[in-house]
């Protein structure tokens, strides 16, 4: 089975790539050739807005085209246009953060897709990016030229996440200070193991018929909240965990570059969870609980050599306002 991957060279895409040739598949990556591939990938270097040098790769006949760049419409409707009647499916990566048009969590898989024009997405940092992919979604649902599935992921961690997101705590963590806190950590969230979510898409790829015009919550079992989740990193790395409340509006001391990944300013994790039931069920999903994703993943950061990442630029600083507020 030939499969290209639009993307490919970047945390969930790597591990899609490396999974789907263990198991034997053809795999193709379609990037700008910025990065390093799998050496047993074949590579064809474009833009995905380049509409010829698309048209030039759909000659390959793929049967499966997996869509890591997808982020509009835009994007969707001209893949659809190069590929249709040459595709046997089509796999968009959207995400979990469609629903927050929506009803509060826990959230499941409707077959309903979310009408762009009755958007209701509250201001936030990814407001953008979310609104993007509900588009996306969008375009999808309302063609029958290419058999689609839908992957909702939820934050990704796991190795080589480019993001920065947990190896902010990590490092925290390693460095044995305080790390300051808002909402006291209290907010509960879904998060989605990367070597989880690429086993997602090779059962999607092996059942696709149960799938086509279907999306997907891929995500851990369970939920946590941040204070949890530090402790459970803490624990597998066997440090010692101190942390510091402080108010969002404390918080603002450190300055617009402080960056907190997972605190409620900044991403939308007010108890924001997502449940996996239909992948569990149709394609036979099973992910790790997301304690022992969070310990896996805190593991293999705590064994990379510690280098000082731009995010801990205002650790000399964090540390002042937190010893101001143990006292």
């Amino acid at each position: 089975m030939k499969v290209l991957i639009l993307g490919g060279t970047n945390f969930i895409g790597v591990e899609i790539v490396s999974l789907l040739l263990d198991k034997g598949l053809e795999v193709t990556c379609y990037t700008r050739g910025n990065k390093k591939i799998n050496r047993n990938a074949s590579h064809i270097k474009g833009d995905r807005n380049n509409q010829s040098l698309l048209k030039k790769a759909a000659m390959n006949d793929y049967d499966i085209v997996i869509d890591n760049i997808g982020f509009s419409g835009e994007d969707v409707n001209l893949t659809i246009d190069v590929f249709k009647g040459r595709l046997k499916h089509y796999i968009l990566t959207s995400t979990a953060g469609v629903y927050l048009s929506g009803k509060q969590s826990p959230f499941f898989e409707g077959n309903n897709p979310i009408d762009p024009n009755t958007l209701q997405v509250p201001d936030f940092e990814h407001k953008s990016y979310v609104i993007g992919k509900i588009e996306a979604e969008w375009a999808l649902f309302n063609q029958k030229l290419v058999p689609f599935t839908i992957i909702r992921p939820p934050v990704v961690i796991g190795p080589n996440d480019p993001t920065m997101r947990f190896d902010f705590y990590i490092k925290r963590i390693l460095d044995g200070g305080p790390i300051l806190i808002t909402d006291c950590g209290k907010n509960r969230f879904s998060l989605a193991y990367s070597k989880d979510l690429a086993f997602a898409y090779y059962q999607v790829i092996c059942q696709q018929d149960v799938t086509f015009g279907k999306a997907y919550n891929i995500c851990n079992l369970g939920s946590i909240d941040l204070l949890n989740l530090l402790r459970e990193a803490a624990n597998s790395m066997k440090k010692k965990l101190t942390t510091v409340n402080i108010s969002n509006k404390q918080s603002q001391l450190l300055g617009a570059s402080y960056f907190n990944p997972m605190a409620s300013k900044n991403m939308f994790f007010n108890n924001f969870i997502t449940m996996p039931n239909r992948a569990c069920a149709e394609i036979n999903y099973k992910p790790l609980q997301i304690e022992e994703a969070i310990s896996q993943t805190a593991k293999w950061h705590a064994s990379e050599p510690f280098v000082e990442s731009w995010h801990y630029t205002s650790r000399e600083k964090e540390l002042q306002i937190a010893s101001k507020y143990q006292e």
